[in-house]
């Protein structure tokens, strides 16, 4: 990522104007939480083992240094085929907010509930703090939560791990308190073949997205690649939000168009959209990139970039826009075209200072 590029996160919300040289992105509030009850079982392996939790085969580990509190904390080393996951399945009350939170040490570390919520750290040189908060459905009485690695990263430390909020029901059986000799992954978190069923092209295109997503961290991901698909990084790293690179133009129309080659209404683009969606994530979409030709260059006016945003926005549905500018461009015929967006549709772009961040390459 080179220091002069200019990076805007739009989501739909209030005004927002593009000023060069400046970086965005938006900044969401986290759910208050409803208690401070911690619901895991043995959050920070004081009882020098794993019990409570299912880790990844012959990844983890429980050490007596480096701790953060107590005499214990877990030691996960991620392998070149798996991120050394570490999950526990915990009863909730539907309807209720709860935060998941915990101390690590490592080099690109997760925590959070597989197919809802998730945080993580690119770099923890000593214990760094995650929290994650989030809010149950309507209908759900159980989450799994989760702490892993990266692929072929370094050792991670996790201590003092914490599900705060209300206790739900006592359930007949645990399915996360069994035996920790040699457990078996966890099938929901890790890279599948295919899809979810439940989440294939819809007639109309793309599924509606779900709400309440952490718009926090969308990495990058080139979705002009086939492999791997937007489901099985979900399922590998529980990231639920991504940013999809990039949309272009072309030499000769104010078309937008992934790559500059790949139709927006592609069917396999669409399908990893909507497989994503029908696991609880959601994606953002960003103009731009350092190839080009951008829409902001083969359009010739306002309207006709407005309208090419607009056919962004309504053919895939998303609620976040992101502008990657690494080259000269008309700052005053895009800041015009997302003000016409900004009538054209309900709701409204903003856009709040932040910097870029590093991702893993998946």
């Amino acid at each position: 990522m080179t220091p002069r590029r200019a990076r805007f996160l739009a989501a739909i919300g209030t005004t927002a104007l593009l000023s060069g040289g400046a970086a965005a992105v938006v900044a969401l509030a986290s759910p208050a939480t409803a208690a401070t009850t911690n619901l895991l079982a043995n959050p920070g392996f004081e009882g020098g083992s794993l019990s409570g939790w299912t880790c990844d085969a012959g990844t983890a580990s429980v050490v007596s240094s480096p701790v953060r509190s107590g005499s214990h904390a877990l030691s996960a080393t991620p392998s070149s085929s798996a991120d050394a996951q570490c999950t526990q399945t915990v009863s909730v009350q539907p309807n209720t907010a709860y935060t998941l939170s915990g101390y690590v040490e490592g080099s690109y570390v997760y925590i959070g509930v597989t197919g809802g919520s998730s945080t993580w750290t690119p770099s923890a040189t000593s214990w760094q703090n995650l929290s994650v908060s989030f809010t149950t459905s309507a209908s759900q009485t159980s989450v799994q939560v989760f702490v892993h690695g990266w692929y072929a990263q370094p050792t991670y430390f996790a201590d003092d791990l914490s599900l705060s909020g209300p206790a739900g029901p006592t359930p007949s059986t645990s399915p996360s308190s069994g035996p920790t000799s040699s457990p078996s992954p966890s099938p929901s978190s890790k890279p599948s073949t295919s899809p979810s069923a439940s989440a294939s092209p819809s007639p109309s295109g793309t599924v509606t997205p779900p709400t309440g997503q952490n718009w926090h961290v969308a990495p990058y991901i080139d979705i002009t690649m086939a492999t791997p698909t937007l489901a099985q990084i979900e399922q590998a790293t529980g990231q639920k939000t991504f940013t999809l690179a990039f949309v272009l133009g072309d030499s000769s129309a104010c078309d937008p168009s992934w790559g500059g080659t790949i139709p927006l209404t592609d069917s396999r683009v669409i399908g990893e959209i909507n497989a994503l969606r029908g696991l609880g994530g959601d994606v953002a979409v960003s103009f731009g990139g350092a190839q080009g030709p951008y829409l902001e260059t083969t359009c010739t006016s306002a309207s006709q970039l407005a309208a090419a945003y607009e056919k962004v926005v309504d053919t895939l549905k998303v609620t976040h826009i992101d502008f990657d500018v690494e080259a000269a461009t008309n700052t005053d015929m895009v800041n015009t075209a997302i003000a016409q967006v900004q009538r054209d549709r309900p709701g409204t772009l903003s856009a709040t200072p932040s910097r870029c961040r590093p991702r893993p390459s998946a």
